[in-house]
C-alpha cells in the first residue's frame, strides 16, 4: 500500500548520455542517506507543459515513489510503500 506524503528530498543522480531520464543513486530522507537498490518503474506525468518523472524504487530496503520536477529542479518523495493498512 502506498502511503502518500509530499516531502522535498535530496537525491544523488547521474544523467547518462544515452538515457532520456536521470538515474537516482541515493536518497537523503529524514536525515538518512539511503542507497538506491533498484529502480522498478519510471513514467512521465505532465503538469501543464512540464514533464515530471515518477520513479518507483527501493532505497535502504524501503519502497518509495519519487518525483523529479525539472522546472525546479527538485526531487520529492510522493509516497512510501508499506505493508498493511
Amino acid at each position: 500500500m502506498l502511503h502518500r506524503i509530499h516531502e522535498a528530498v535530496d537525491v544523488g543522480a547521474v544523467f547518462p548520455a544515452r538515457r532520456t531520464y536521470p538515474v537516482p543513486r541515493w536518497v537523503l530522507w529524514r536525515g538518512e542517506r539511503l542507497p538506491v537498490e533498484e529502480v522498478h518503474l519510471v513514467h512521465e506525468r505532465r503538469v501543464g507543459a512540464v514533464r515530471h518523472l515518477v520513479y518507483s524504487l527501493t532505497a535502504g530496503g524501503t519502497g518509495f515513489q519519487l518525483r523529479f520536477d525539472p522546472a525546479g529542479p527538485r526531487w520529492y518523495v510522493d509516497g512510501v510503500f508499506a505493508e498493511g493498512p
